[in-house]
């Protein structure tokens, strides 16, 4: 079981079928999240539900993730077959979790987080959406039982702030900017693996997919070379980084999962101005989340 802790958290469903198949499923979700919250003491610094994945921030204990998780989503795939008649399970089995050891990181995760709804083509605005935790960072709904809004309100400041600071991916800033660059590029390169992990049919990713990205990273625009070397090893000699650079472009020529991490970190390295803005709308509180209509 990982350590206790900040885990960046995701899974999806079954051969990328639907998991919140209405408002109800997503209700019953958070209904979960309030129980191993009450029982396991986890904390959820931001979330957000899509159609057939989600993606978490959870502050937890020693020894606690699993048995946290694996409770979640027992309880959510028995009350929702049982809601709607259906029988299986949901997800396509145990989460991904990426450990948040540097701030930027974890101020690049719950950025990345409340800006998944950007994919929906419908949506004007995340501050539409209302299965995130994004709105109650804007003071326009009141947060979740289990949310705690504390840790990155501090860290980027009042509603103003957070609106400005979700504009654009800018991962790059927070890759460089940080006391922990190196660290924190690990970071955006295990939530690249992990994000094209959801979209594929259920077949495992290769090993040592991390190590064959580090050594392309200077083909991706926007990372200091300087960065991806400490990254590669400092103290490696140079015919074992060309060799290691060989290894890499010939797996890549065989491995299309290698070109779509690159693209996804190279997407989210790139400053984007992509975000707008819709009035927000009337809200009501349902069963401990705040449902807007």
């Amino acid at each position: 079981d990982p350590p206790g802790g900040i885990h960046h958290v995701m899974n999806r469903g079954v051969n990328r079928n639907t998991v919140f198949f209405d408002d109800a499923a997503r209700l019953e979700f958070g209904t979960q999240l309030r129980s191993i919250h009450e029982r396991f003491g986890v904390a959820v610094l931001a979330y957000c539900l899509m159609g057939n994945h989600y993606h978490l921030l959870l502050r937890t204990e020693p020894g606690t993730i699993s048995p946290a998780m694996q409770h979640l989503a027992s309880r959510f795939t028995r009350n929702t077959n049982e809601r709607l008649g259906r029988d299986g399970p949901l997800f396509r089995g145990r989460f991904h979790a990426i450990p948040v050891t540097t701030d930027e990181y974890l101020l690049a995760a719950s950025r990345y987080i409340h800006r998944n709804p950007l994919d929906i083509a419908r949506l004007r605005s995340i501050e539409q959406y209302r299965w995130s935790s994004y709105r109650a960072y804007l003071q326009l709904r009141r947060p979740a039982p289990f949310l705690d809004t504390t840790v990155l309100g501090e860290m980027v400041g009042g509603p103003e702030a957070m609106r400005e600071f979700h504009r654009s991916p800018g991962l790059a800033d927070l890759v460089h900017g940080g006391d922990d660059p190196v660290r924190t590029l690990t970071h955006i390169i295990d939530l690249a693996i992990g994000v094209v992990a959801l979209d594929l049919d259920d077949q495992p990713l290769t090993a040592r997919l991390d190590q064959t990205v580090i050594h392309l990273l200077d083909e991706v625009p926007g990372i200091d070379r300087y960065l991806v070397a400490e990254l590669r090893g400092s103290d490696r000699s140079a015919n074992a980084l060309a060799l290691a650079k060989r290894r890499a472009h010939q797996r890549r020529a065989h491995d299309p999962i290698v070109d779509r991490v690159l693209s996804f970190i190279a997407d989210n390295l790139a400053p984007s101005d992509d975000v707008r803005h819709q009035p927000t709308s009337r809200r009501t509180f349902h069963q401990g989340w705040s449902v807007d209509v």
